[in-house]
């Protein structure tokens, strides 16, 4: 914490966030949500190429952009999650290593994802997490609009015990929904 009046500088815990932010003040979370979009994608001879579905980047036509992690070919067909999910897809476009994707039954996407996607844990998480755990863990408290392939992790922090102390100093919330994307992960570049 820097003090801008002193120059002091102190060390403390962010579960200590209301002794710095002056009453009656306004925080602004992010509430989107993390989706298990982690998913394998079944190809024609029947292997299972794992592959992220980038949700935020669906449309309402039925296309969807995907990472797939052993590439595709213009006009090849994937079942997400494997035929049994009866979610099939059409590759239509490639961008580098994104492919873009027609789904034949749009409104299946959102349910598979979630009966059979895994949480696309980023590298730094080192803790051995079950699929049930990441779902929880990898979630701000106040998630709630799914559509990110990763947390606003800053949001993470957050704990109704940190929300309490700040009701206490009446800091008031708002929400915005601001969908993180493949991007997150890119390098900065010039």
């Amino acid at each position: 914490v820097y003090d801008t009046k002193t120059g002091e500088m102190i060390f403390d815990t962010f579960r200590n966030l209301a002794k710095y932010i002056p009453g009656c003040s306004l925080l602004v979370l992010n509430n989107t949500k993390v989706v298990p979009a982690r998913i394998g994608f079944e190809r024609e001879d029947g292997r299972v190429t794992e592959g992220l579905v980038l949700v935020n980047e669906a449309s309402e036509k039925g296309t969807v952009r995907a990472l797939v992690s052993r590439g595709a070919k213009i006009g090849e067909v994937f079942w997400l999650g494997g035929r049994e999910a009866e979610c099939p897809v059409l590759v239509i476009a490639k961008f580098e290593k994104v492919f873009v994707l027609v789904l034949e039954a749009p409104e299946k996407l959102e349910a598979t994802l979630f009966k059979l996607g895994k949480t696309p844990l980023p590298g730094y998480i080192h803790t051995p997490l079950t699929e049930e755990e990441a779902r929880i863990r990898y979630q701000s408290v106040f998630a709630e609009n799914p559509a990110s392939v990763a947390a606003p992790t800053a949001s993470l922090h957050f704990t109704e015990r940190v929300f309490d102390d700040l009701d206490a100093k009446n800091v008031e919330r708002a929400t915005v929904t601001l969908h993180v994307g493949m991007w997150t992960f890119a390098p900065v570049t010039d």
